[in-house]
């Protein structure tokens, strides 16, 4: 088991449109909720999130983290570029989203 892994995940963006707010709360911080739920088009960037937070469990199962929540994960963004906030890692992402399909790349490093 080496000290850096990759992550990514590919969903279909119609599958965030219209949740309740246990489904989202269930997933996401209250901040994440709040930056979506401003957006024209919520369920492209909650989508995405999604993605980044399922690329982030797959890197860190590959280095032998178990047990995550998504809620632990969460995706903050500084100005132009995405990051993801959880403790003991360096983990780098890439998002991006069309209408219809949201992809997240993640490279994490135990730190």
């Amino acid at each position: 088991m080496g000290n850096t892994a990759v992550g990514c995940d590919i969903e279909e963006t119609g599958r965030f449109r219209n949740k309740s707010a246990a489904f989202y709360d269930k997933i996401f911080t209250s901040a994440e909720i709040t930056y979506c739920r401003l957006k024209p088009n919520p369920e492209q960037h909650f989508a995405v999130r999604y993605c980044a937070k399922e690329a982030v469990v797959k890197a860190l199962a590959a280095l032998g983290v178990k047990g995550l929540f998504y809620k632990d994960i969460e995706v903050v963004k500084d100005g132009a570029t995405p990051r993801i906030n959880i403790g003991g890692f360096d983990i780098k992402v890439s998002l991006s989203h069309t209408k219809t399909y949201a992809f997240a790349m993640v490279l994490a490093c135990k730190v």
